[in-house]
């Protein structure tokens, strides 16, 4: 079969997926993956580990990199990937002839058709990759299509066939019962696409999504900078979120708004742009030019900005809003449980008071871009200048400084029923809030 002839079947494999009847056609009955790794302390480490190695990698001044991922690794990313995706279950697995990935996505369907299976292999290579078939329910096609699809759709968004140059790039690929290795070429114009990777995909996921509006964010930013002038000794993150929806309950108002949600969704990105890490502000670089000495006040406010007299609490909080807007509300929630997994493996200690301020600034971001009536009312509750009460709940009666050996002895994993209880506690004091019973 000719490429071209084969580009096409793939395609329409790919566009049969999207209709109802090709779907139903693809799901089965039983799912290929129902049991998932539990991400504890231990786990956290690994991954971040791995990540850390990996990152190292890319960053080196070698021209030929390599990645590895040991047997004693694959649960983690299991267990990470379902934390992020609840829907999703994946295994990991290795022998002698590929690194085996097989996959289930549990579909909200009434009824045994649910479950749409997948699995592929990753075989040892002299050049680049050698995948085995694919398999997509009950069907089972050359994994070639799915590299071609995957080109053709990542090169639409980002354009200058940035696929084939990456694909083109893996060297050797070797695969052990104990350890997988892929060598790759760091050589060329690879820093270009460490910096596509760091900030032109999320980049090219906000210019897709029409619900954001850089003009109005410019708008808000602009108003943000007059606002932290005037009052350069606050030192409250709640009277910052207070103005700002002060703003966009104003602007809501005006005959030329596109509605509640466009100004709170602006509104958010530009606090958070601000006074967020530099990873999302150089989102935004080319928009939100800053002076130096603009920067200069930027960088001391967000060193001293406080939620309940604590630095910590304010950047888990506006962390956790920007997630929720570039991202979802599974990841946000996730990697703030896995940081604190980390913390209990290596740092100071898992924290639910940490957890308490991920969920409020997720909860606070997904509720002021929920709908047109949960935006208006949210707008309502959080005009005006506030006190960090009427954001985050004071984390009365939740643990800290909670290192892996006692973490494990108390809750043991997220899945434990002790540490479910703390999760409804979190729930209970969020509930004690006017903002979170918003719906």
């Amino acid at each position: 079969m000719k490429p071209a002839i084969k580009f096409i079947a793939a395609m329409l494999l790919l566009l049969s997926c999207l209709s109802i009847t090709g779907l139903l056609l693809l799901l089965q009955s039983t799912p290929k993956v129902a049991q998932v790794n539990v991400i504890d302390s231990q786990q956290a480490v690994k991954t971040r580990q791995l990540l850390l190695r990996s990152y190292q990698q890319v960053k080196g001044e070698k021209k030929l990199a390599f990645f590895s991922v040991s047997r004693e690794e694959l649960p983690g990313i299991s267990a990470l990937l379902h934390r992020l995706y609840p829907q999703l279950f994946t295994d990991f697995s290795l022998s002698e002839t590929a690194l085996s990935v097989a996959a289930t996505l549990e579909l909200p369907f009434p009824g045994p058709l649910k479950y749409l299976n997948f699995d592929i292999g990753l075989q040892p290579s002299e050049k680049g990759l050698k995948l085995t078939s694919a398999s997509l329910g009950a069907f089972t096609f050359p994994a070639s299509w799915l590299l071609n699809i995957v080109q053709w759709r990542i090169n639409e968004m980002l354009g200058d066939n940035v696929v084939a140059d990456l694909f083109a790039r893996v060297g050797e690929v070797k695969v052990s019962r104990n350890r997988f290795y892929l060598y790759y070429s760091l050589a060329g114009n690879f820093p270009r696409w460490q910096q596509l990777a760091q900030t032109e995909l999320v980049r090219v996921k906000l210019h897709l999504m029409t619900d954001v509006n850089f003009a109005l964010i410019r708008q808000y930013h602009a108003a943000l900078l007059s606002y932290v002038e005037k009052h350069l000794r606050q030192r409250r993150l709640s009277r910052f979120v207070g103005h700002m929806f002060t703003l966009a309950k104003e602007n809501s108002k005006k005959p030329e708004s596109k509605g509640s949600v466009a100004e709170n969704r602006a509104a958010i990105l530009a606090l958070v742009l601000y006074l967020g890490p530099d990873k999302f502000s150089t989102l935004f670089e080319r928009e939100l030019a800053l002076s130096a000495t603009q920067f200069l006040k930027r960088g001391q406010l967000r060193a001293s900005l406080l939620l309940h007299n604590r630095v910590d609490l304010q950047k888990h909080f506006v962390y956790s809003m920007a997630l929720q807007l570039l991202i979802n509300s599974y990841t946000s929630n996730a990697i703030g449980e896995v940081k604190e997994l980390l913390d209990a493996g290596s740092g100071s200690g898992f924290s639910f008071v940490d957890l308490l301020a991920d969920k409020a600034g997720t909860r606070l971001a997904m509720l002021a871009t929920l709908s047109e009536v949960s935006a208006s009312k949210v707008q309502s509750l959080l005009a005006g200048p506030l006190d960090d009460l009427d954001i985050m709940p004071f984390p009365l009666g939740l643990p800290e400084d909670l290192h892996s050996p006692l973490f494990k002895r108390r809750y043991r994993d997220v899945n434990s029923a002790d540490y479910r209880q703390m999760l409804q506690r979190i729930e209970s004091l969020l509930a004690l809030i006017a903002v979170y019973r918003v719906h």
